[in-house]
Protein backbone atom coordinates (compact mmCIF):
# COMPACT_ATOMS: atom_id res chain seq x y z
CA UNK A 1 0.00 0.00 0.00
CA UNK A 2 2.71 2.39 0.57
CA UNK A 3 4.45 1.88 -2.51
CA UNK A 4 1.51 2.97 -4.25
CA UNK A 5 0.31 6.05 -2.56
CA UNK A 6 4.27 6.83 -3.54
CA UNK A 7 3.73 6.56 -6.88
CA UNK A 8 0.35 8.23 -6.52
CA UNK A 9 2.06 11.27 -4.93
CA UNK A 10 4.54 11.16 -7.68
CA UNK A 11 1.55 11.10 -10.53
CA UNK A 12 0.06 14.26 -8.40
CA UNK A 13 3.72 15.99 -8.53
CA UNK A 14 4.74 15.34 -12.01
CA UNK A 15 0.89 16.64 -13.14
CA UNK A 16 1.47 19.78 -11.04
CA UNK A 17 5.10 20.20 -12.22
CA UNK A 18 3.71 19.94 -16.07
CA UNK A 19 0.36 22.33 -15.84
CA UNK A 20 1.97 25.24 -13.26
CA UNK A 21 4.59 26.06 -16.21
CA UNK A 22 1.80 26.73 -18.46
CA UNK A 23 -0.66 28.61 -16.15
CA UNK A 24 2.84 30.91 -15.65
CA UNK A 25 3.09 31.52 -18.98
CA UNK A 26 -0.76 32.18 -19.61
CA UNK A 27 -0.77 34.89 -16.95
CA UNK A 28 3.46 36.21 -16.77
CA UNK A 29 4.20 40.01 -18.00
CA UNK A 30 3.64 39.07 -21.66
CA UNK A 31 1.09 40.31 -22.94
CA UNK A 32 -0.68 41.59 -26.68
CA UNK A 33 -1.18 45.00 -27.77
CA UNK A 34 -2.95 46.03 -30.74
CA UNK A 35 -4.66 49.30 -32.03
CA UNK A 36 -6.12 50.60 -35.39
CA UNK A 37 -7.50 54.24 -36.32
CA UNK A 38 -7.95 55.32 -40.09
CA UNK A 39 -7.21 52.01 -41.98
CA UNK A 40 -4.17 51.44 -40.14
CA UNK A 41 -3.75 48.39 -37.83
CA UNK A 42 -0.73 48.03 -35.49
CA UNK A 43 0.02 45.34 -33.24
CA UNK A 44 2.60 43.63 -30.77
CA UNK A 45 3.44 40.48 -28.46
CA UNK A 46 5.54 41.61 -26.15
CA UNK A 47 8.47 38.72 -24.28
CA UNK A 48 8.10 39.68 -20.65
CA UNK A 49 11.27 38.44 -20.35
CA UNK A 50 14.23 38.31 -21.95
CA UNK A 51 17.11 35.55 -20.62
CA UNK A 52 19.48 35.08 -23.56
CA UNK A 53 22.83 37.02 -24.25
CA UNK A 54 21.96 38.44 -27.38
CA UNK A 55 20.59 41.72 -27.74
CA UNK A 56 16.64 41.43 -27.66
CA UNK A 57 14.38 42.15 -31.14
CA UNK A 58 11.04 43.73 -30.76
CA UNK A 59 8.87 42.86 -33.20
CA UNK A 60 5.59 44.97 -34.40
CA UNK A 61 3.26 44.53 -36.91
CA UNK A 62 2.08 47.67 -38.73
CA UNK A 63 -0.59 47.82 -41.88
CA UNK A 64 -1.76 50.85 -43.82
CA UNK A 65 -4.58 51.16 -45.67
CA UNK A 66 -3.25 50.50 -49.30
CA UNK A 67 0.84 49.99 -50.33
CA UNK A 68 1.44 53.61 -51.04
CA UNK A 69 0.20 55.29 -47.70
CA UNK A 70 3.77 55.31 -46.27
CA UNK A 71 3.89 56.36 -42.37
CA UNK A 72 6.98 56.63 -39.28
CA UNK A 73 6.89 53.20 -36.86
CA UNK A 74 9.01 54.67 -34.16
CA UNK A 75 10.07 52.84 -30.46
CA UNK A 76 10.54 54.79 -27.48
CA UNK A 77 12.73 52.93 -24.51
CA UNK A 78 14.40 53.85 -21.49
CA UNK A 79 15.43 51.59 -18.55
CA UNK A 80 14.76 51.85 -14.79
CA UNK A 81 11.80 53.33 -15.07
CA UNK A 82 13.22 56.90 -15.15
CA UNK A 83 14.72 59.55 -16.97
CA UNK A 84 13.79 60.24 -21.00
CA UNK A 85 12.95 58.46 -23.67
CA UNK A 86 15.41 57.33 -26.24
CA UNK A 87 14.31 56.67 -29.68
CA UNK A 88 14.85 53.89 -32.15
CA UNK A 89 13.35 53.69 -35.85
CA UNK A 90 11.42 50.10 -36.56
CA UNK A 91 12.04 48.90 -39.84
CA UNK A 92 10.34 46.62 -42.13
CA UNK A 93 11.65 43.13 -43.08
CA UNK A 94 12.52 42.97 -46.55
CA UNK A 95 11.14 39.32 -46.42
CA UNK A 96 7.81 40.84 -45.11
CA UNK A 97 5.24 42.98 -46.20
CA UNK A 98 4.00 44.22 -42.10
CA UNK A 99 6.75 42.92 -39.69
CA UNK A 100 8.90 45.82 -38.70
CA UNK A 101 11.90 45.39 -36.18
CA UNK A 102 14.50 46.99 -34.44
CA UNK A 103 17.10 45.71 -31.17
CA UNK A 104 17.17 47.25 -27.77
CA UNK A 105 20.68 47.03 -26.13
CA UNK A 106 20.87 44.06 -23.39
CA UNK A 107 20.63 45.25 -19.80
CA UNK A 108 21.79 42.85 -16.76
CA UNK A 109 20.36 40.69 -14.64
CA UNK A 110 17.08 42.29 -12.67
CA UNK A 111 17.44 45.52 -14.93
CA UNK A 112 14.18 46.73 -17.07
CA UNK A 113 13.07 48.42 -20.19
CA UNK A 114 10.11 50.43 -20.32
CA UNK A 115 8.71 51.14 -23.86
CA UNK A 116 5.93 52.01 -26.39
CA UNK A 117 5.67 51.82 -29.93
CA UNK A 118 3.80 55.04 -32.11
CA UNK A 119 2.88 54.61 -35.59
CA UNK A 120 2.48 58.41 -37.24
CA UNK A 121 1.23 59.10 -40.71
CA UNK A 122 4.26 61.22 -42.98
CA UNK A 123 2.07 64.78 -42.45
CA UNK A 124 1.56 63.84 -38.80
CA UNK A 125 -2.57 63.88 -38.67
CA UNK A 126 -2.70 60.48 -37.04
CA UNK A 127 -0.67 58.67 -34.27
CA UNK A 128 -1.40 55.18 -33.17
CA UNK A 129 0.32 53.93 -29.66
CA UNK A 130 0.67 50.39 -28.00
CA UNK A 131 -0.02 50.89 -25.52
CA UNK A 132 -3.11 52.61 -26.53
CA UNK A 133 -3.24 54.49 -22.78
CA UNK A 134 -0.73 57.38 -22.60
CA UNK A 135 0.74 56.97 -19.64
CA UNK A 136 0.68 52.81 -20.06
CA UNK A 137 4.46 51.20 -21.02
CA UNK A 138 5.85 47.54 -22.14
CA UNK A 139 7.83 46.28 -19.49
CA UNK A 140 11.12 43.93 -20.48
CA UNK A 141 12.45 42.25 -17.61
CA UNK A 142 16.27 41.09 -18.00
CA UNK A 143 17.16 37.42 -16.51
CA UNK A 144 20.16 35.75 -15.99
CA UNK A 145 20.28 31.72 -16.70
CA UNK A 146 21.44 29.17 -14.10
CA UNK A 147 23.58 26.44 -14.52
CA UNK A 148 21.88 23.19 -15.52
CA UNK A 149 23.18 21.70 -12.03
CA UNK A 150 22.17 24.97 -9.93
CA UNK A 151 18.70 23.98 -12.09
CA UNK A 152 18.19 20.63 -11.17
CA UNK A 153 18.94 21.02 -7.70
CA UNK A 154 16.10 23.40 -7.27
CA UNK A 155 14.07 21.83 -9.42
CA UNK A 156 14.66 18.28 -8.03
CA UNK A 157 14.48 19.49 -4.38
CA UNK A 158 10.95 21.25 -5.00
CA UNK A 159 9.75 18.33 -6.58
CA UNK A 160 10.45 16.38 -4.05
CA UNK A 161 9.06 18.71 -1.25
CA UNK A 162 6.12 18.83 -3.25
CA UNK A 163 6.01 15.09 -3.46
CA UNK A 164 6.38 14.31 0.42
CA UNK A 165 3.41 16.96 0.80
CA UNK A 166 1.06 14.53 -1.19
CA UNK A 167 2.25 12.07 0.81
CA UNK A 168 1.10 13.19 4.03
CA UNK A 169 -1.98 14.21 2.05
CA UNK A 170 -2.36 10.52 1.74
CA UNK A 171 -1.46 9.80 5.26
CA UNK A 172 -4.21 11.92 6.37
CA UNK A 173 -6.25 10.03 4.62
CA UNK A 174 -5.97 6.79 6.98
CA UNK A 175 -5.71 9.12 9.84
CA UNK A 176 -8.88 8.28 12.33
CA UNK A 177 -7.51 7.85 15.77
CA UNK A 178 -4.16 9.06 18.07
CA UNK A 179 -2.22 5.48 16.58
CA UNK A 180 1.43 5.82 16.63
CA UNK A 181 2.33 4.77 13.29
CA UNK A 182 0.18 6.26 11.38
CA UNK A 183 0.65 9.44 13.81
CA UNK A 184 4.31 9.52 13.13
CA UNK A 185 4.56 9.18 9.63
CA UNK A 186 2.23 11.81 9.20
CA UNK A 187 4.41 13.98 11.58
CA UNK A 188 7.61 13.17 9.92
CA UNK A 189 6.31 13.68 6.34
CA UNK A 190 5.62 17.19 7.48
CA UNK A 191 9.01 17.72 8.69
CA UNK A 192 10.51 16.28 5.84
CA UNK A 193 8.24 18.41 3.63
CA UNK A 194 9.19 21.77 5.14
CA UNK A 195 12.79 20.90 5.12
CA UNK A 196 12.68 20.24 1.47
CA UNK A 197 11.44 23.44 1.02
CA UNK A 198 13.14 25.28 3.11
CA UNK A 199 16.43 23.89 0.99
CA UNK A 200 14.77 24.62 -2.14
CA UNK A 201 13.62 27.74 -2.18
CA UNK A 202 15.68 29.56 0.62
CA UNK A 203 18.60 28.02 0.42
CA UNK A 204 19.39 26.22 -3.48
CA UNK A 205 17.02 29.02 -4.69
CA UNK A 206 18.86 31.77 -3.22
CA UNK A 207 21.47 31.41 -5.39
CA UNK A 208 18.75 30.76 -8.66
CA UNK A 209 17.09 34.64 -7.67
CA UNK A 210 20.88 36.11 -7.58
CA UNK A 211 21.51 34.45 -10.87
CA UNK A 212 18.62 35.56 -12.59
CA UNK A 213 17.25 38.76 -11.00
CA UNK A 214 21.17 39.77 -9.38
CA UNK A 215 19.59 39.87 -5.56
CA UNK A 216 19.46 37.01 -3.63
CA UNK A 217 16.15 37.85 -1.95
CA UNK A 218 13.13 40.01 -3.40
CA UNK A 219 10.68 38.78 -1.23
CA UNK A 220 9.14 40.63 1.93
CA UNK A 221 10.43 42.53 3.86
CA UNK A 222 12.70 43.47 1.25
CA UNK A 223 11.50 43.62 -1.90
CA UNK A 224 7.61 43.01 -3.67
CA UNK A 225 8.76 40.35 -5.50
CA UNK A 226 5.21 38.45 -5.04
CA UNK A 227 6.31 34.48 -5.96
CA UNK A 228 9.07 34.89 -3.28
CA UNK A 229 6.89 36.20 -0.63
CA UNK A 230 4.18 33.64 -1.30
CA UNK A 231 6.68 31.02 -1.41
CA UNK A 232 7.86 32.51 1.92
CA UNK A 233 4.57 31.97 3.44
CA UNK A 234 4.73 28.32 2.29
CA UNK A 235 7.80 27.55 3.98
CA UNK A 236 6.55 28.81 7.33
CA UNK A 237 3.40 27.32 6.91
CA UNK A 238 4.85 23.96 6.43
CA UNK A 239 7.64 24.57 9.55
CA UNK A 240 4.78 25.74 11.61
CA UNK A 241 3.48 22.33 11.44
CA UNK A 242 6.50 20.89 12.20
CA UNK A 243 6.60 22.69 15.32
CA UNK A 244 2.77 21.73 16.14
CA UNK A 245 3.71 18.02 15.43
CA UNK A 246 6.65 18.08 17.69
CA UNK A 247 5.39 15.57 19.80
CA UNK A 248 5.13 12.93 17.01
CA UNK A 249 7.92 13.35 14.44
CA UNK A 250 11.15 11.38 16.41
CA UNK A 251 9.13 10.03 19.31
CA UNK A 252 5.53 9.18 19.91
CA UNK A 253 4.70 12.00 22.58
CA UNK A 254 1.18 13.11 21.12
CA UNK A 255 0.15 15.32 24.27
CA UNK A 256 3.08 17.14 23.45
CA UNK A 257 1.48 18.22 19.87
CA UNK A 258 -0.44 21.51 19.92
CA UNK A 259 -3.36 20.33 18.07
CA UNK A 260 -5.83 17.01 18.28
CA UNK A 261 -5.97 14.15 15.48
CA UNK A 262 -8.94 16.11 13.58
CA UNK A 263 -6.72 19.29 14.04
CA UNK A 264 -3.59 17.68 12.38
CA UNK A 265 -5.95 16.24 9.74
CA UNK A 266 -6.97 19.85 8.82
CA UNK A 267 -4.14 21.61 9.16
CA UNK A 268 -2.44 19.35 6.92
CA UNK A 269 -4.94 19.92 4.03
CA UNK A 270 -4.81 23.18 4.23
CA UNK A 271 -1.11 22.69 3.78
CA UNK A 272 -1.29 20.40 0.83
CA UNK A 273 -3.59 22.97 -0.69
CA UNK A 274 -1.69 26.64 0.06
CA UNK A 275 1.08 24.33 -1.65
CA UNK A 276 -0.98 23.83 -5.04
CA UNK A 277 -2.29 27.26 -5.02
CA UNK A 278 1.67 29.09 -4.52
CA UNK A 279 2.88 26.46 -7.16
CA UNK A 280 0.14 27.42 -9.52
CA UNK A 281 0.24 30.98 -8.88
CA UNK A 282 3.35 31.80 -11.37
CA UNK A 283 6.41 32.99 -10.98
CA UNK A 284 8.44 29.77 -9.79
CA UNK A 285 9.10 28.00 -12.69
CA UNK A 286 12.54 28.69 -14.64
CA UNK A 287 13.19 27.61 -18.12
CA UNK A 288 15.37 25.03 -18.75
CA UNK A 289 18.60 26.27 -18.88
CA UNK A 290 19.60 24.38 -22.37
Amino acid sequence: MSSVKTFLAFILTLLLFAVAPRINKNTSDAGYYDNSAGGFILDHTSAGKFSRSSDPNIEVWATAPNDSIQFNLNLYYRSGGVGDFSQLALTRNPETLDRYSTELPRLGRGEVYEYFVELTSVDDTLTLRLPKELNSNIALLFEGRPSLIVWGAHVGVMFIAAMYAFMALFNVFGLRTSNEKSLKKLSRKVFITGLLMLLGTALIGLFVSHIRFGYYWGGWPLDDNRAQTYMELLILYWLGLTVVFRGTIFGFKPEKNFVSVPGAIALTLVGVLFMIIVYLAGGHFVDIPI
